[in-house]
């Protein structure tokens, strides 16, 4: 129980801190038309998955994946090897 507060106040605190920033690319996702694959780790509290989910939205290609590693934090190659590798691999096949 304490965990996912501490979690939850981390995943709000990210995303105010992420809001005050001067910089804010988000915008400009939309005029990127190259297929992207995004890899997320769901309990990522540093970019929380949000973030990540907002910026699949922007993104400009019809041709993207968003992934989300369901037992990683930040590092899903290091949380989820075989499963980030796996991602990687099938996103390049299909777009060779």
């Amino acid at each position: 129980h304490n965990s996912l507060i501490s979690n939850t106040n981390l995943l709000f605190t990210g995303l105010e801190l992420f809001n005050k920033t001067e910089q804010n690319y988000t915008e400009q996702l939309r005029n990127i038309n190259t297929p992207a694959l995004y890899l997320w780790g769901k309990y990522d509290c540093v970019v929380p998955l949000l973030m990540g989910e907002q910026a699949f939205e922007a993104h400009g290609s019809e041709e993207k994946q968003l992934v989300v590693l369901e037992r990683s934090a930040h590092s899903p190659m290091a949380n989820e090897p075989e499963e980030f590798v796996e991602a990687v691999i099938d996103f390049v096949e299909a777009y060779r």
